[in-house]
């Protein structure tokens, strides 16, 4: 082959290699063949000093206080009440149930030696529950008589659990007692009331939605102020309802007073 056949192809050959090396760094080429990777945005709220950033919560539907978490069953519990005479065993009350067991007793002013007091105790007697009047120049100015119920711990008072609030008789007139679990909510100011007659034993704690959390009766030949019965339904405290039991005993001046 002559010599100037031999330059003409590499020359083509160079050529070519040329174009295909401008080719692959044209930018055209590069976006076509390489893909960057995504990128990924992260935003931070602005935070105001000793503040979180607000946001949108949802609130779960109000919650009606069953009482303090101590003796609750999952069915209806049908109790006996049962005064002690005051001469005899100091007063009070003692709650048994339907196999004739005491569950439940309450001593007032007769054993404590104290006005405005009551302990409510289990069955085997250790004190769960110390509720107390409150008394002085403030209380004797308010329209209501209040008073604290706590739980004990070593038979001492540790934890309030609930208030209840006791009108005081205005123009001869009379509401109902009512009562708040502890700690108290913002936007409520009682939880339970009570409606009826104590006195004639035909009332009911009843809660804000109006359902009966217990019903105090009587029932049987025997029944009568000094013998009554008390359902307590599913769900509700029965330790509860017996220290407001023992509120409503001591406010009509019944076996827990002097």
């Amino acid at each position: 082959m002559p010599d100037s056949g031999i330059c003409s192809t590499v020359g083509e050959l160079w050529n070519a290699t040329v174009v295909v090396a401008l080719l692959n760094r044209s930018p055209h080429r590069r976006r076509a063949t390489r893909a960057r990777p995504p990128r990924h945005y992260t935003m931070e709220l602005p935070q105001v000093q000793g503040r979180r950033p607000r946001c949108a919560q949802v609130l779960p539907p109000p919650v009606i206080p069953s009482g303090p978490r101590l003796w609750r069953t999952g069915d209806p519990s049908e109790a006996e009440v049962t005064r002690r005479p005051p001469t005899v065993n100091g007063g009070g009350f003692v709650v048994t149930d339907q196999d004739q067991r005491a569950v439940f007793s309450v001593d007032g002013c007769g054993i404590i030696g104290a006005s405005g007091q009551l302990i409510v105790r289990d069955g085997d007697g250790n004190a769960i529950l110390f509720i107390h009047k409150k008394g002085g120049v403030v209380q004797a100015l308010c329209v209501n008589n209040w008073w604290r119920g706590y739980l004990t711990d070593y038979g001492e008072p540790s934890k309030l659990v609930f208030s209840l609030q006791d009108p005081k008789p205005v123009l001869c007139m009379k509401g109902d007692v009512q009562v708040t679990v502890e700690p108290k909510g913002r936007n409520r100011h009682w939880d339970y009331e009570v409606t009826g007659s104590f006195v004639q034993r035909a009332c009911a704690i009843k809660n804000r939605a109006g359902q009966v959390a217990a019903q105090i009766g009587v029932k049987g030949m025997m029944a009568g102020r000094d013998f009554y019965q008390v359902v307590v339904q599913p769900g509700y405290d029965q330790a509860f309802v017996v220290g407001v039991i023992a509120i409503l005993d001591n406010i009509h001046g019944e076996s827990t007073r002097c």
